[in-house]
């Protein structure tokens, strides 16, 4: 976040995360932000069709997560829903 308010010239308390679940092959890190990868979720599973969490399969303790693109973005711009 220190990063995109220095490389933009705007005050970092006018920053928050965003976050997007990232669908594609990943060859290169992004622009602004980080990947995360690696995550495994508990008593819960990702649906990839609807692209929401699902109830997780039976007797399956932890499934793996999607890559989660973290980036900072200016309270404005934020969706809310």
């Amino acid at each position: 976040m220190q990063n995109v308010a220095r490389k933009h010239k705007i005050p970092i308390d006018l920053l928050m995360f965003d976050f997007e679940v990232v669908n594609h092959d990943i060859t290169e890190r992004p622009e602004e932000g980080a990947y995360c990868y690696g995550i495994f979720l508990e008593a819960a599973r990702w649906n990839n069709e609807e692209q929401c969490l699902d109830e997780s399969n039976p007797k399956v303790l932890y499934a793996p997560g999607p890559v989660i693109w973290i980036q900072p973005k200016v309270q404005k711009e934020m969706q809310v829903f």
